[in-house]
């Protein structure tokens, strides 16, 4: 099997562990990353549960970028579906 290496900014990313449950959060710039990320948390001893709460910056600069020309009343306004 072809090995897999993720290039995760670790220090973008925050871990939070209570009685076995992680809580990852931070912002990655690809969905493997996020994968990646969720994974290796998983095989950390100890680790009975997973709440993945982190963003993939792509996504979000993307759906920044189509409010661009909104002022927030309009953008509140009108509801944004995406």
């Amino acid at each position: 099997m072809p090995e897999r290496a993720a290039h995760v900014d670790a220090r973008r990313i925050t871990v939070e562990m209570t009685r076995g449950k992680v809580i990852l959060r931070g912002e990655v710039k690809t969905s493997t990353g996020r994968d990646e990320t969720e994974h290796a948390a998983r095989a950390a001893p100890g680790v009975f549960e997973i709440e993945n709460d982190i963003r993939i910056a792509a996504q979000l600069s993307s759906a920044l970028g189509r409010t661009r020309g909104l002022s927030i009343g309009n953008f509140l306004g009108r509801g944004f579906a995406g």
